[in-house]
């Protein structure tokens, strides 16, 4: 939960360094490998690199994000609390079951 909140903020922070990085990863290193399976069949047709935001169809060229820190300690203490209270509860009830009485009618 925790680790997930705090890859979900940097993720968040640096929005556009990872769509750079997605960019970077599939014109540098998927598209050459497609391109040479493509050119075992025809030999005439180019990959075009991509672009997650393209002049030719977006107007923006950046993503503007703004995290609010103090919700999403919230949210995060909130979904631990509640995942800590089910377990806790969720025990209780299993620490009642005598194993012996349970085998005992099975």
């Amino acid at each position: 939960c925790t680790i997930g909140t705090f890859a979900g903020l940097f993720v968040s922070n640096n929005i556009n360094e990872f769509f750079r990085l997605v960019e970077i990863i599939i014109n540098d290193f998927i598209s050459p490998v497609i391109q040479a399976f493509i050119n075992i069949f025809n030999s005439s047709f180019e990959l075009e690199p991509v672009y997650i935001f393209s002049s030719n169809i977006f107007y923006i060229d950046r993503v503007e994000s703004y995290v609010f820190w103090y919700e999403a300690f919230i949210i995060n203490f909130f979904a631990l609390f509640c995942s800590a209270s089910a377990a806790f509860f969720a025990s209780r009830r299993v620490a009642v079951i005598k194993p012996v009485e349970v085998l005992r009618y099975e």
